[in-house]
């Protein structure tokens, strides 16, 4: 039997659109086909389930509750609000500190002067002179090791080979220290020659 079109018919019963005709013909084969007829029953079951109107009470205190979460929610994106401003805050302040740094580094020596010109003293000029002109060494390497890479890093890693080789040959070559007991022998040793 082909129950497709039966199928349809038992959709449109339960959608309660179907005609009398097709209602009639529907019924025929719902006597003839076991299949369709068990489907039928149980789609009948479900809606008559799903039409029942029963109302679900909400515990007593669900009106309380939910407004807890309200406000548990509005603290907590106040909280979040005064983070994202806080870090907004600090990138504001940490970019202009780094676009200050960085044009006194590159106007290092007018800074020098300046320093001096307004009376602050040769040691302290001096020393944020120093600091700066760091700054730009480390700048200059960095971009280095940028552009060379490899290059760079290799350089760095013979370099720290060069170090380990002098500090084994320092260590070979080094004094051992006396001990007390030896100290009184070579003191006997020198007295008596």
């Amino acid at each position: 039997m082909n129950c497709e079109l039966y199928k349809e018919y038992i959709m449109k019963y339960m959608d309660k659109v179907i005609t009398e005709a097709e209602q009639i013909e529907l019924d025929k084969h719902l006597e003839q086909c076991n299949a369709c007829s068990m489907e039928f029953n149980q789609l009948k079951s479900i809606v008559t389930v799903l039409e029942e109107e029963s109302v679900v009470e909400p515990p007593r205190d669900f009106e309380n509750m939910v407004m807890k979460k309200i406000n548990m929610l509005k603290i907590y994106h106040k909280k979040q609000d005064k983070k994202r401003a806080l870090l907004s805050y600090s990138v504001l302040f940490s970019g202009f500190t780094a676009t200050v740094l960085m044009f006194a580094v590159l106007y290092r020596e007018s800074v020098l002067g300046l320093l001096l010109g307004m009376g602050m003293s040769e040691p302290l000029s001096y020393a944020v002179y120093g600091f700066l002109t760091r700054i730009h060494l480390m700048i200059v390497y960095a971009a280095y090791v940028i552009k060379n890479g490899k290059t760079a890093f290799s350089d760095f890693y013979y370099l720290l080979i060069g170090l380990n080789v002098i500090a084994l040959i320092s260590k070979m070559y080094e004094i051992k220290p006396v001990k007390a007991t030896q100290k009184s022998e070579l003191s006997l040793q020198t007295r008596k020659k």
